[in-house]
């Protein structure tokens, strides 16, 4: 027990009848069981925070000779996306994309290099860890797996408008080469 709440229940007793002093101990009692409770959730949080891993995902920005670039529609999300699959910890995303992207949109690419990395944390703090790698696509017959509904060819010059803020930066290091 520390020595400020030694203290306090001896200042307490002095003085006070016996029903009394328990009441202040209960009392005092409760408080540390909720002080305890909120440490423990902190250092739950902690503990998440620092020694649970990311979800991570791989995207690939697949940009075809006309400088067109595949994106794709979720039947869950009514938003443009690109082709992107989650790889677990330990995973070479190197060797993990083309396979996702064959699977999603049937197509073969080759990687050519990484466009950027992001790290999100979410309200309920799920981490994740995003990177996303132009590609460049072997073949252009596109056949979706089933959870899109749709497929397009954007020119790079319209992709900022298709995709919005959370490919900006993937779009300007396309476009700075």
């Amino acid at each position: 027990m520390s020595s400020k709440i030694v203290e306090k229940i001896s200042e307490i007793v002095e003085g006070n009848p016996l029903e009394e002093t328990k009441k202040v101990i209960k009392k005092i009692q409760e408080e540390v069981e909720t002080d305890y409770k909120d440490i423990k959730e902190l250092s739950d949080k902690a503990k998440k925070f620092v020694f649970e891993q990311p979800v991570l995902y791989i995207k690939a920005f697949i940009v075809d000779s006309d400088k067109k670039l595949l994106v794709v529609k979720t039947k869950q999300e009514a938003t443009w996306d690109l082709p992107t699959g989650q790889i677990k910890e330990g995973d070479n995303p190197i060797d993990s994309l083309p396979l996702i992207v064959k699977n999603e949109v049937g197509i073969n690419v080759e990687i050519s290099r990484l466009l950027g990395v992001d790290h999100i944390t979410e309200k309920n703090e799920e981490r994740s860890s995003i990177s996303t790698y132009l590609c460049n696509p072997l073949n252009v017959s596109v056949v979706l797996n089933p959870r899109f509904i749709e497929f397009k060819w954007v020119h790079i010059s319209e992709a900022k408008e298709t995709l919005g803020e959370p490919f900006l930066k993937e779009i300007d290091n396309y476009e700075r080469g």
